[in-house]
């Protein structure tokens, strides 16, 4: 993440990588890399924080960056912070791992990066950054997603509704 951020600060996008719930090893290592790298004016790095102070930096990003390996753990891990972060509606920026790309869309719901593409994922977001309005529609677009693909309460029905027909012999 470090290195995007650097990539994007490098292609005249104004950045500030701010994390959170990083291990006192973890802070260190980000600190390095990121003076490293040129940006360490640019982040800020956090341990453990509180609900409420996750909340406000929630709401005061403009993006949000959700990386995973393309490995067993991240291809059956339910992404649980995706939905929360997409209902910002903020654009975020995800890997594509796992079954996610089945239920949301490159360019419209969110965007889809190969982890690995350093400078590809910088460029993408710098041409959306300078396009008026289209992260903006990104992260409208993706609250919507995130309620239609990862509403509870909407699959909780259905499955709700299949459990009933199937205890009454019924097949769906």
């Amino acid at each position: 993440i470090v290195q995007i951020a650097s990539a994007i600060h490098k292609e005249g996008v104004p950045v500030h990588l701010q994390l959170m719930g990083l291990s006192e090893t973890a802070r260190r290592k980000v600190h390095t890399l990121s003076s490293l790298a040129g940006i360490l004016q640019e982040t800020s790095l956090h341990g453990w924080v509180t609900r409420e102070v996750l909340e406000r930096a929630l709401h005061a990003s403009h993006a949000f960056v959700f990386l995973r390996e393309d490995d067993l753990s991240g291809r059956s891990a339910f992404p649980t912070r995706l939905p929360e972060l997409m209902l910002t509606r903020r654009p975020v920026i995800c890997s594509r791992v796992g079954d996610i790309p089945l239920y949301l869309h490159d360019g419209e719901d969110l965007l889809f990066v190969n982890g690995d593409d350093v400078n590809g994922i910088a460029t993408r977001l710098a041409q959306l950054v300078r396009k008026e309005g289209a992260l903006e529609a990104i992260g409208e677009a993706g609250a919507s997603a995130a309620a239609r693909e990862f509403d509870y309460r909407r699959w909780g029905s259905c499955l709700l509704a299949f459990l009933t027909d199937a205890s009454n012999g019924k097949s769906s």
